[in-house]
């Protein structure tokens, strides 16, 4: 068992300190550096990935400190930094990225404060707004109608559809994953607005093989590839072997993308997508196998791969040896 981790840690060593850009993105993406790791060698760090990481010990002193160095509209849009009003007014914050930012603490009154300063397109996608049926009403004529036709985290009701009938965009409406579509009645209401080409975008339909195989012709195949709800398992993915687009198949992280099924469909696997997928079962041997295949950039911001391969092994000293070089 010792020499399993000892043989573990050796070939991520070697795989970061080979590749130089790895060990720089997997540290500025994922890393809780300190600021004594930070001051060292500021120019080796990524510093529009640090401005995205959750892990760092974000307070308003680090914030200062490093001001010269941040992307602040990365920095705008991570929801971990302390938000509160003191520093929501401390700087010249990206006005979309903030008001997208469901990381504020937002209440009507921090809205009605500061109503001319918020981008309300950002605001109308944000899920961590205190949506109600009165909130939107509250503000609905400053709402922008396709963001909050997209917008998952909204109380979406049959009595919501209907208040603001005239106002949805109704093929985003008809893609959104927010709303319960299983609901008794809910689809047959809006038929006439609704395309069920649209609906292969949305999880939470009853899928099976059998709606599936009835209504094949429907179905907008690209967007069937990305859906999380679908019953995927080796025999379904076998199934429809030449109609899925293997692009946004790639990308899916509810597909179980296993070594075993990364072999079988090498040659349809596409590389880049699937080295940003967080849903792959992340192994040093699979990242060895594919070395010359995957893209290594997007490995070094896969918050999947970090979590599975190098959060263990990619430390102060590994990081030391790279700041230093």
């Amino acid at each position: 068992m010792k020499n399993s981790i000892f043989d573990k840690r050796r070939a991520i060593e070697a795989m970061c300190l080979a590749r130089p850009g790895l060990l720089r993105g997997l540290a500025s993406s994922f890393y809780p550096a300190s600021d004594h790791l930070l001051r060292h060698n500021p120019d080796w760090w990524d510093w529009l990935l640090l401005s995205s990481n959750k892990s760092l010990p974000w307070s308003n002193d680090l914030i200062f400190d490093y001001r010269e160095g941040w992307d602040w509209v990365t920095l705008s849009g991570n929801p971990h930094l302390p938000w509160d009003m003191k520093l929501i007014g401390s700087y010249r914050w990206h006005r979309a990225r903030l008001s997208a930012n469901p990381g504020l603490p937002w209440t009507i009154a921090l809205i009605e404060a500061n109503v001319g300063r918020w981008d309300w397109k950002g605001l109308s996608a944000n899920g961590g707004l205190p949506w109600s049926i009165e909130f939107i009403e509250r503000f609905h004529d400053r709402w922008d109608w396709n963001e909050l036709s997209m917008n998952t985290m909204l109380p979406w009701s049959i009595d919501l559809i209907d208040l603001f009938h005239d106002k949805w965009h109704w093929p985003l409406l008809n893609m959104n994953a927010g709303i319960p579509w299983r609901k008794p009645g809910l689809v047959d209401k809006y038929k006439d607005k609704l395309s069920w080409k649209l609906f292969s975008h949305v999880p939470n339909l009853k899928w099976t093989r059998d709606s599936l195989e009835n209504d094949k012709a429907l179905w907008d195949w690209q967007a069937l590839s990305g859906n999380a709800g679908l019953p995927w398992n080796r025999k379904f993915m076998m199934r429809y072997l030449t109609r899925w687009d293997w692009k946004a198949l790639s990308a899916n992280q509810y597909v179980r993308w296993t070594r075993r099924l990364i072999d079988r469909n090498v040659k349809r696997v596409h590389w880049p997508q699937l080295s940003a997928n967080t849903g792959v079962v992340w192994t040093v041997g699979l990242l060895l196998k594919y070395r010359e295949c995957f893209d290594w950039e997007a490995v070094a911001r896969n918050e999947g791969a970090w979590d599975k391969v190098f959060k263990d092994y990619v430390d102060e000293g590994l990081i030391w040896r790279g700041v230093a070089e």
